[in-house]
Protein backbone atom coordinates (compact mmCIF):
# COMPACT_ATOMS: atom_id res chain seq x y z
CA UNK A 1 0.00 0.00 0.00
CA UNK A 2 1.84 3.29 -1.57
CA UNK A 3 1.95 6.48 1.72
CA UNK A 4 3.73 8.09 -1.13
CA UNK A 5 5.27 8.97 -4.46
CA UNK A 6 8.02 7.16 -3.03
CA UNK A 7 6.82 4.88 0.30
CA UNK A 8 4.92 2.00 0.40
CA UNK A 9 4.24 -0.48 3.51
CA UNK A 10 3.39 -4.09 3.30
CA UNK A 11 -0.23 -5.52 3.80
CA UNK A 12 0.67 -8.81 4.77
CA UNK A 13 1.38 -10.89 8.46
CA UNK A 14 1.85 -13.73 6.46
CA UNK A 15 2.14 -15.59 3.21
CA UNK A 16 1.65 -19.17 2.65
CA UNK A 17 2.62 -21.02 -0.65
CA UNK A 18 0.00 -23.28 -2.22
CA UNK A 19 0.95 -23.99 -5.75
CA UNK A 20 2.57 -22.18 -8.65
CA UNK A 21 1.29 -23.16 -12.12
CA UNK A 22 2.99 -22.18 -15.83
CA UNK A 23 2.08 -22.83 -19.30
CA UNK A 24 4.00 -22.22 -22.32
CA UNK A 25 3.84 -23.32 -26.04
CA UNK A 26 6.40 -22.82 -29.07
CA UNK A 27 6.49 -20.67 -31.82
CA UNK A 28 6.85 -22.85 -34.39
CA UNK A 29 7.33 -26.94 -34.90
CA UNK A 30 11.09 -27.29 -34.36
CA UNK A 31 10.82 -25.96 -31.06
CA UNK A 32 11.04 -26.99 -27.69
CA UNK A 33 10.65 -24.86 -24.40
CA UNK A 34 10.68 -26.45 -20.75
CA UNK A 35 9.15 -25.13 -17.90
CA UNK A 36 10.85 -25.58 -13.89
CA UNK A 37 9.97 -25.32 -10.74
CA UNK A 38 12.24 -26.05 -7.82
CA UNK A 39 11.25 -25.84 -4.32
CA UNK A 40 14.21 -26.13 -1.81
CA UNK A 41 15.19 -25.47 1.64
CA UNK A 42 17.43 -22.71 3.02
CA UNK A 43 16.34 -23.22 6.54
CA UNK A 44 19.04 -26.28 7.99
CA UNK A 45 16.64 -27.24 11.10
CA UNK A 46 13.62 -28.41 9.01
CA UNK A 47 12.12 -29.47 5.88
CA UNK A 48 12.64 -32.12 2.88
CA UNK A 49 15.13 -31.80 0.53
CA UNK A 50 14.86 -30.33 -3.23
CA UNK A 51 11.62 -31.42 -5.57
CA UNK A 52 11.58 -30.31 -9.03
CA UNK A 53 8.62 -30.15 -11.43
CA UNK A 54 8.90 -29.87 -14.99
CA UNK A 55 7.15 -30.18 -18.32
CA UNK A 56 8.86 -29.73 -21.64
CA UNK A 57 6.35 -28.41 -24.97
CA UNK A 58 7.57 -29.99 -28.43
CA UNK A 59 6.44 -28.42 -31.80
CA UNK A 60 3.49 -26.29 -31.94
CA UNK A 61 0.11 -28.74 -30.91
CA UNK A 62 1.73 -29.16 -27.23
CA UNK A 63 1.77 -27.02 -24.08
CA UNK A 64 4.15 -27.38 -21.38
CA UNK A 65 2.14 -27.15 -17.91
CA UNK A 66 3.72 -27.51 -14.92
CA UNK A 67 1.21 -27.62 -11.66
CA UNK A 68 4.17 -27.52 -8.58
CA UNK A 69 2.88 -28.11 -5.54
CA UNK A 70 5.18 -27.67 -2.01
CA UNK A 71 6.13 -30.64 -0.38
CA UNK A 72 4.50 -31.82 2.63
CA UNK A 73 6.04 -30.07 5.79
CA UNK A 74 8.33 -28.25 3.95
CA UNK A 75 10.20 -24.77 4.90
CA UNK A 76 8.61 -23.42 1.28
CA UNK A 77 4.95 -24.80 2.17
CA UNK A 78 5.00 -23.12 5.45
CA UNK A 79 3.54 -20.16 6.40
CA UNK A 80 6.26 -17.38 6.32
CA UNK A 81 6.50 -14.10 8.36
CA UNK A 82 6.48 -10.82 6.31
CA UNK A 83 9.60 -9.53 8.99
CA UNK A 84 12.46 -11.81 9.50
CA UNK A 85 16.37 -11.39 9.81
CA UNK A 86 17.08 -13.33 6.89
CA UNK A 87 16.02 -13.80 3.43
CA UNK A 88 15.60 -17.05 1.81
CA UNK A 89 14.10 -18.00 -1.87
CA UNK A 90 11.39 -20.53 -1.46
CA UNK A 91 11.55 -21.54 -5.36
CA UNK A 92 13.23 -21.43 -8.23
CA UNK A 93 11.50 -21.00 -11.65
CA UNK A 94 12.83 -21.55 -14.83
CA UNK A 95 11.21 -20.46 -17.88
CA UNK A 96 11.08 -18.71 -21.71
CA UNK A 97 9.96 -15.18 -22.19
CA UNK A 98 5.85 -15.40 -22.99
CA UNK A 99 5.39 -18.16 -19.97
CA UNK A 100 2.09 -17.54 -18.07
CA UNK A 101 2.77 -17.96 -14.56
CA UNK A 102 -0.29 -18.68 -11.96
CA UNK A 103 0.97 -18.03 -7.95
CA UNK A 104 -1.95 -19.68 -5.80
CA UNK A 105 -0.92 -18.29 -1.76
CA UNK A 106 -3.32 -17.51 0.96
CA UNK A 107 -2.30 -14.65 3.22
CA UNK A 108 -3.07 -13.07 6.45
CA UNK A 109 -3.28 -9.72 6.02
CA UNK A 110 -2.09 -7.25 8.99
CA UNK A 111 -4.64 -6.13 11.08
CA UNK A 112 -3.94 -3.74 14.08
CA UNK A 113 -0.67 -4.18 14.13
CA UNK A 114 2.77 -1.88 13.11
CA UNK A 115 3.37 -1.18 9.85
CA UNK A 116 6.11 -2.62 8.04
CA UNK A 117 8.07 -0.77 5.47
CA UNK A 118 8.45 -2.08 2.44
CA UNK A 119 12.01 -2.78 1.19
CA UNK A 120 13.73 -2.01 -2.01
CA UNK A 121 12.95 0.68 -4.18
CA UNK A 122 9.36 2.77 -4.58
CA UNK A 123 9.02 4.96 -7.66
CA UNK A 124 5.88 6.93 -8.76
CA UNK A 125 3.55 5.15 -6.35
CA UNK A 126 -0.14 7.25 -5.96
CA UNK A 127 -1.02 7.39 -2.12
CA UNK A 128 -3.41 5.18 -0.96
CA UNK A 129 -3.36 2.45 -3.96
CA UNK A 130 -2.38 -1.23 -3.64
CA UNK A 131 0.55 -2.32 -5.21
CA UNK A 132 2.41 -6.19 -6.49
CA UNK A 133 6.05 -6.24 -6.36
CA UNK A 134 6.93 -8.42 -9.46
CA UNK A 135 7.93 -12.13 -9.15
CA UNK A 136 11.72 -11.29 -9.88
CA UNK A 137 12.15 -7.82 -8.06
CA UNK A 138 15.30 -8.63 -6.70
CA UNK A 139 16.73 -9.25 -10.00
CA UNK A 140 18.71 -6.04 -11.51
CA UNK A 141 16.34 -6.19 -14.64
CA UNK A 142 12.99 -7.91 -13.71
CA UNK A 143 11.09 -9.65 -16.43
CA UNK A 144 8.45 -11.61 -14.52
CA UNK A 145 6.18 -8.58 -14.72
CA UNK A 146 1.95 -9.17 -13.24
CA UNK A 147 -1.03 -8.76 -15.42
CA UNK A 148 -4.13 -7.06 -14.23
CA UNK A 149 -2.70 -5.19 -11.35
CA UNK A 150 -0.54 -2.13 -10.24
CA UNK A 151 2.83 -2.87 -9.46
CA UNK A 152 6.04 -0.98 -8.51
Amino acid sequence: MATAATSAYRIFGAVKLNSIDMWCANSNATASNTLEVEYFTDNPYFGTSSKIFSDTAVGTTNVAHVHAVPPKNSYSGSWLPAQTSQQNTIANITCPQGTVIDVNMTVELIDDESSISVTGAVVAASAGYLYTRLLDSTNGAPKLVPLGVNYI
